[in-house]
């Protein structure tokens, strides 16, 4: 019974990610017409976002360096999946770790 349960948990998890692997790809690709549109790029390994020059159509007068709401909830929405994906990864180690116990334990 134990095998059945753990291998739904792994058919589970590896449809997760494959949805998550669909979602980040969406998003990289949304992400980079953005940033070129905005002509804008990560700042260091903080999260800060760095504008190199004002959007396509306005003026310099015009812009304080401000990104539209739009932009920030498009930037915030794809923090939101890398840190998914990183959630991701560190609870399928944990179910590898619990896998390998299980094997060791099996062998003693």
């Amino acid at each position: 019974m134990s095998a059945l349960q753990d291998a739904e948990a792994w058919a589970v998890r590896a449809e997760q990610g494959k949805t998550l692997l669909q979602r980040l790809a969406r998003s990289k690709q949304h992400y980079r017409d953005i940033a070129s549109q905005y002509s804008i790029r990560p700042h260091g390994n903080n999260y800060d976002w760095v504008t190199d020059s004002v959007p396509h159509g306005q003026h310099a007068s015009s812009s304080n360096q401000t990104l539209p709401d739009h932009v920030m909830v498009a930037l915030l929405e794809r923090e939101k999946l890398l840190t998914q994906g990183k959630a991701h990864v560190s609870s399928f180690k944990a179910m590898m770790g619990e896998r390998e116990l299980r094997h060791l334990q099996s062998m003693i």
